[in-house]
């Protein structure tokens, strides 16, 4: 969509938006839970546990990927499976995932198909045996997984010299460091994440990156 519309009159002088700007992810964030994922490899060591029954030839995305995916959508607040459909074309995204995103409906029988014996190995519970149960407990792994991930973070953020950053909640977190305008370069040899000059805690995210 590029035509552009009339926002109001700032006197005589006209106001208008239109969505013409590059490519521009307002989760420019992500980058720092990659990291954070690939230092302590927390979803990588789950997924190691959880056994794919699908046919080798068909797969697309493997389970650490969707694995991946889910969580670390929902740090940058999208609960939903059915949030991909307005993330498919991030790029920022594409790139940590290194790809295109899994679907919702992928991701829905990923988040159905892991049986109770996985999780039984993962969370030595074996109370029910009901399906629906079972695919709502594989929801609350991934949303555990996603909240040790934000501990980790706030662990990290205790160690930089923003003091006034020490005392976030995980809601603080998300909107004041996560969710952040960037954009993505690629050459062959380099990727760089472009952040907006304008953000607020430059020297925070610098801090964190570097850890």
């Amino acid at each position: 969509m590029s035509k552009k519309t009339t926002a109001f009159y700032r006197g005589n002088t006209e106001v208008s938006v239109e969505f013409t700007a590059e490519q521009v992810s307002s989760d420019g964030a992500v980058v720092l839970l990659d990291k954070l994922e690939r230092k302590h490899k927390l979803v990588s060591r789950i997924s190691a546990h959880i056994p794919d029954q699908r046919d080798p030839a068909k797969v697309t995305h493997s389970v650490e990927k969707l694995l991946r995916q889910r969580v670390f959508t929902l740090m940058q607040g999208y609960e939903d499976c059915n949030d991909v459909q307005q993330l498919k074309n991030d790029p920022l995204f594409a790139d940590i995932l290194g790809g295109q995103m899994a679907s919702q409906p992928t991701l829905s029988r990923f988040e159905n198909s892991v049986d109770k014996r996985a999780l039984f190995e993962l969370c030595f519970s074996d109370r029910l045996s009901n399906h629906s149960y079972w695919a709502n407990f594989n929801r609350l792994l991934i949303s555990c997984l996603a909240y040790e991930l934000f501990i980790l973070l706030r662990q990290a953020i205790g160690k930089t010299a923003v003091k006034a950053a020490h005392t976030w909640q995980i809601s603080t977190i998300r909107t004041r460091l996560l969710k952040v305008g960037a954009t993505i370069h690629k050459t062959k040899r380099r990727i760089c994440y472009r952040l907006s000059k304008s953000f607020v805690h430059q020297r925070l995210f610098t801090e964190l990156i570097g850890q």
